[in-house]
C-alpha cells in the first residue's frame, strides 16, 4: 500500500488505498459516547486548565509594571525582554470551561472553549499521560468539524 502523495495550490493531498475485506471478516468499528473522552480525562483536564490559568495569572503579574498596552480587554506587556499579553476575553473563556469540566457539563461548548482546552492540554497537561495522544486527537478533529 502506498499512498499517493501531491502538492497543491491548497496544500499537500494524500491519498490511501486500502483493499476491502470480504463479507464478516469487516470488523465493527465500536464508537465511544461523544464526550468520552472527556468524561475519562476528567481531573486531568480540570489540572491543565488550572495550571494554565495560573501561568497566564502569573506572567500578568510578573509583568504589571511593564505594561505596554491596556484596553480594558487585552493587556500588553514585556517580561524578560519579550513582550506578552493577558486577553480577558479568553480568561473568561477558561473559567467557563473550568465551571463545565467541574459540572460534567460537557455539551454545547463553542470553538474558544475547546481552542482554550486545546492550549491547556498541549501545555500544562502531563504528555506523559496514557491518553494524552488521544486527547491532543479528539480536541484537534473537534475544532476541524466544527470550524
Amino acid at each position: 500500500m502506498t499512498p499517493n502523495i501531491k502538492k497543491t495550490e491548497a496544500g499537500v493531498s494524500v491519498q490511501i488505498v486500502l483493499p476491502f475485506r470480504e463479507g464478516n471478516s469487516v470488523p465493527k468499528l465500536r464508537e465511544a459516547p461523544k464526550y468520552q473522552c472527556l468524561k475519562d480525562n476528567k481531573e486531568a483536564l480540570i489540572r491543565a486548565v488550572k495550571a494554565r490559568m495560573q501561568a497566564c495569572y502569573d506572567s500578568l503579574v510578573e509583568g504589571m509594571d511593564n505594561i505596554v498596552y491596556n484596553d480594558g480587554m487585552s493587556i500588553h506587556y514585556k517580561v524578560d525582554g519579550s513582550y506578552s499579553y493577558f486577553n480577558l476575553p479568553s480568561w473568561e473563556v477558561m473559567e467557563k470551561l473550568l465551571k463545565a469540566l467541574e459540572e460534567d457539563a460537557y455539551y454545547n461548548w463553542d470553538i474558544p472553549m475547546y481552542e482554550q482546552l486545546l492550549k491547556s492540554v498541549v501545555l500544562h497537561f502531563d504528555a506523559t499521560y496514557k491518553n494524552y495522544d488521544k486527547m491532543v486527537c479528539y480536541l484537534i478533529n473537534h475544532l476541524a468539524v466544527q470550524g
